[in-house]
């Protein structure tokens, strides 16, 4: 299957029926009327507009990733029951972002991209997710893999649950408090 750039649809131009159109432009929830164009015109999609990981903001910022809802759209359910709803994909474009930044910057954003992806509509819970992505990180971060942190729930979005006592909730994983420390080497 070719994978085109909505623009291709916009601009009318004529497209194989089995193109792939990946909806980038309009953010959320401008892009859902590029969605509902796409698929009513029978093309398979793959979401990307709300999913650039390389806007920098404040703050914790995987919610707003983990909040849309890509069915959501009109003619949504039925483009997602019909298989025209292909997937979500995570993109970084280099204004900000370099060798330097790349791992960081993307984990753990890109897994709430993902789990919003995989996950069914009624999985909503910033505050659940956020227990998972921060494991993730930590596991991220014990493979030696550089992961941001994600912050706490109670910001951003996320839900009254109270803070829980698990290490970490934080926003910190437990080998962060751990100080690795070896004296120095002196050599004469």
């Amino acid at each position: 299957m070719p994978s085109r750039w909505q623009e291709i649809v916009d601009n009318g131009a004529k497209v194989r029926p089995d193109t792939v159109i990946d909806v980038w432009i309009g953010g959320w929830p401008g892009s859902q009327a590029e969605l509902a164009k796409a698929t009513k015109a029978g093309f398979h999609t793959v979401l990307s507009a709300p999913f650039y990981l390389n806007i920098i903001s404040y703050g914790a910022d995987w919610p707003k990733y983990y909040q849309v809802e890509p069915a959501n759209f009109t003619g949504g359910e039925k483009a997602e029951a019909s298989g025209l709803l292909t997937g979500v994909k995570a993109c970084l474009w280099t204004e900000w972002i370099d060798g330097t930044n790349l791992i960081a910057r993307g984990w753990p954003r890109a897994a709430a991209v993902a789990e919003r992806g995989w996950s069914p509509k009624e999985v909503r819970s910033l505050a659940d997710a956020q227990k998972r992505i921060h494991a993730l990180r930590c596991r991220l971060l014990d493979r030696g893999i550089d992961a941001e942190p994600i912050g706490t729930c109670g910001n951003e979005g996320c839900d009254d649950t109270p803070p829980q006592s698990v290490p970490g909730f934080g926003g910190y994983c437990p080998r962060e408090w751990v100080p690795a420390y070896s004296p120095p080497s002196y050599s004469a």
